[in-house]
């Protein structure tokens, strides 16, 4: 009996054992398969992808050659193709309108060849213009500056001025060359000269307020040579100090030391600067991209030195960390400076600082402004150090 019921028990157990085992050989089936229709969708998935991203890639390289070749064709058309005179002078010229009087161009070769024009608002200067094909060339300004001095009504603004007149010739074509000048001897006679150059720039702006002829204050026994622009972008002021830097660098390039005797080292040094200074930041010499040397600029008119790649600068100062920079150009675009973060943008938009952002493109100072910074200027070494802390 009891041998039965041990059989028994065996039996089921076996059973159970069978049972157990095909359950787990259909688990082991089904994870299988689910396991391989995985890998195929993931192989079909990544190849879909592949397929779709060259196929991305081989159209974007073909549209940007497409542009590229399009660019070509038209440059090499631009360089060919002769111009419209009239819309070509009024781009140039600052929008002013033409009116051609005579037309002397070749009527089977586009519009080349030579027209006599006149500003529409002012019929009385005259003037030529050869359009080549590829290029213009007129004496325009020549031609407006002369009228404006012929005809000026004051004539005390011209009595320390001479007219220099003379022609170049282009395609057998003479055209006028013309400018305004006045003499000087000293460097102490800068001040007075600058201030009746202006004066005449003045009065030939209100005249045409388009124009921007230079009014020229020379030495040539020096070689020197400054001019006054019509258009007045600087103050009388700004030009003054400008005429007499250029005088001081002038003299100093030629090593004329007997003149520069005589304006004496006072003057100078109320006035010259290094026109570059080597930059140097916590005792180490900046670099840039090319390994050259990093150097700051100087700009009369502002009486400022200007940074000049700082983007590379930044990345070469220890105690400033880069915390991003531009995927493409990898121009810095962020940094972090004693637990704060800043901005990095090439100059200030409105002139006036953010207080996050770190202007690379203007003064030294404006670079230095957001750093607990020092200015150290070496101008008779032509050096400038910098400790930032």
């Amino acid at each position: 009996m009891e041998n039965n019921k041990d059989w028994e028990e065996l039996e089921e157990w076996q059973k159970e054992q069978e049972l157990k085992l095909n359950n787990n050989e259909k688990y082991y089936k089904n994870a299988f398969n689910k396991n391989k229709i995985k890998e195929v969708n993931i192989f079909s998935k990544t190849f879909n992808f592949a397929t779709k991203s060259i196929s991305s890639i081989i159209v974007i390289i073909f549209i940007i050659a497409l542009i590229l070749a399009m660019a070509y064709i038209y440059t090499l058309f631009a360089t060919v193709a002769p111009q419209n005179t009239s819309k070509y002078l009024q781009k140039i010229y600052r929008g002013e309108k033409f009116e051609v009087i005579e037309d002397y161009s070749q009527k089977n070769s586009n519009g080349k060849g030579l027209y006599i024009l006149s500003p529409k608002s002012n019929k009385e200067i005259i003037f030529k213009a050869y359009n080549g094909g590829s290029g213009i060339k007129d004496d325009y300004s020549a031609q407006r500056l002369k009228y404006y001095i012929q005809n000026c009504e004051n004539k005390s603004l011209l009595e320390d001025f001479d007219a220099q007149e003379s022609t170049e010739t282009t395609e057998n074509i003479q055209f006028l060359k013309y400018s305004i000048n006045t003499k000087i001897n000293d460097y102490y006679e800068i001040e007075n000269k600058v201030k009746e150059a202006y004066e005449l720039a003045k009065y030939l702006h209100q005249k045409d307020d388009k124009m921007y002829e230079p009014i020229n204050i020379v030495n040539w026994d020096i070689s020197y040579y400054f001019s006054i622009q019509c258009d007045l972008s600087r103050t009388l002021e700004q030009e003054i100090y400008r005429a007499k830097y250029v005088y001081i660098s002038n003299l100093k390039q030629n090593n004329n030391q007997e003149i520069l005797n005589k304006i004496g080292n006072e003057e100078i040094s109320k006035i010259w600067k290094p026109e570059t200074l080597l930059l140097f930041i916590n005792g180490k010499q900046m670099k840039l991209y090319n390994d050259g040397q990093a150097m700051v600029y100087y700009r009369p008119e502002n009486k400022n030195y200007y940074m000049s790649g700082g983007d590379v600068i930044l990345q070469q100062i220890e105690q400033i960390e880069v915390l991003e920079t531009g995927k493409m150009s990898g121009f810095v675009k962020k940094i972090k400076y004693k637990d704060k973060e800043y901005k990095v943008k090439q100059s200030s938009d409105n002139g006036t600082g953010k207080s996050n952002v770190i202007y690379i493109s203007g003064t030294l100072e404006e670079f230095l402004e957001k750093f607990d910074s020092e200015i150290n200027y070496d101008y008779d070494n032509g050096k400038v150090f910098v400790t930032i802390k």
